[in-house]
């Protein structure tokens, strides 16, 4: 590629590895630190039995107090939602968009996992995992990969890209 003297950044959050990376990369062109940022991420994980892969993502638990309580990621997930649900006076039913349509998104694409679209109906008869988040409200063991190149809104149009523009309004995290 030819490129040298270009700053790279590994970015391990466990489940939240893409967002911090996103994040960092937004910062960095927000500072003026960079002009063009590409975030991208990889994640291979079906070459690996799945007991140690369980056992490899149980390590990204807090030891003191998750690990120690019993509470998985999926346990833990189950009751933020819940919460949301209390909070903002909506039903497991809301989140059915988001599964459908990923589900239609991955119709056409011959790399993804599921390419068979599902039914509010489906969505709602689906095996609960830890209430209220059934099989399809979570994310299976796969692989995966995803890129992004991030620039600040004046440089999007000189590539030419400015009808596919994506602003990043906002990027929160948290402990």
């Amino acid at each position: 590629v030819g490129l040298r003297g270009i700053e790279a950044a590994k970015i391990e959050a466990a489940c939240a590895s893409g967002a911090a990376a996103l994040r960092v990369g937004v910062m960095a062109i927000a500072s003026g630190q960079a002009d063009v940022v590409i975030v991208a991420g990889v994640e291979k994980m079906t070459d690996t039995p799945i007991d140690e892969t369980t056992a490899g993502l149980a390590l990204a638990a807090d030891q003191e107090y998750e690990v120690a309580e019993g509470a998985t990621f999926v346990a833990l997930n189950a009751m933020l939602m819940q919460r949301y649900m209390h909070e903002y006076g909506v039903s497991h039913r809301d989140f059915a968009p988001f599964p459908i349509n990923a589900h239609a998104n991955a119709r056409n694409n011959p790399f993804a996992m599921f390419r068979t679209p599902i039914t509010l109906d489906k969505y709602e008869k689906a095996t609960v995992i830890a209430p209220p988040i059934n099989i399809l409200d979570s994310s299976p063991v796969c692989d995966g990969a995803a890129a992004v190149v991030l620039v600040p809104l004046e440089r999007a149009r000189e590539f030419g890209r400015h009808k596919r523009i994506v602003r990043v309004a906002a990027s929160i995290m948290a402990t």
